[in-house]
């Protein structure tokens, strides 16, 4: 809702406090929705190839395990993700995408709790440089 809501920060910090218990779940289809709201979150504040790379570790975490994303959640990310896909070079976006679906499910939970930490002044230049 905060993230619909235009509320992004507060989403990341509501994901923050949610790592814990998606990781410790052990619930892949959990995992990927975290890692598709977390994908939106970043789109949303900007950080285009982060999301990107989110995006791509929920896609191969469903395609590993054969749990498709609900059509109207895909379409709802897909609302948050165009913007962010438009605003680098879709040769970049797509490494990282690919990047993403290649990680294994341990590194996926790993750049899950990254995303969701606030991003720091270095990773907001990089960000705003990409």
């Amino acid at each position: 809702m905060c993230l619909r809501a235009g509320r992004a920060r507060e989403a990341r910090q509501l994901l923050a406090e949610s790592i814990d218990h998606v990781l410790g779940s052990a619930d892949t289809e959990f995992l990927a929705n975290t890692l598709e709201l977390a994908a939106a979150v970043a789109a949303h504040l900007g950080e285009g190839l982060r999301a990107a790379r989110l995006a791509g570790a929920a896609e191969g975490v469903r395609r590993r395990t054969g749990v498709p994303a609900p059509a109207q959640d895909a379409a709802m990310l897909e609302r948050f993700l165009a913007p962010a896909r438009a605003a680098v070079a879709a040769q970049e976006w797509d490494g990282e995408f690919g990047a993403g679906r290649a990680l294994g499910q341990q590194q996926a939970g790993a750049l899950l709790r990254e995303a969701a930490a606030p991003a720091g002044p270095a990773t907001a230049a990089a960000t705003e440089l990409g």
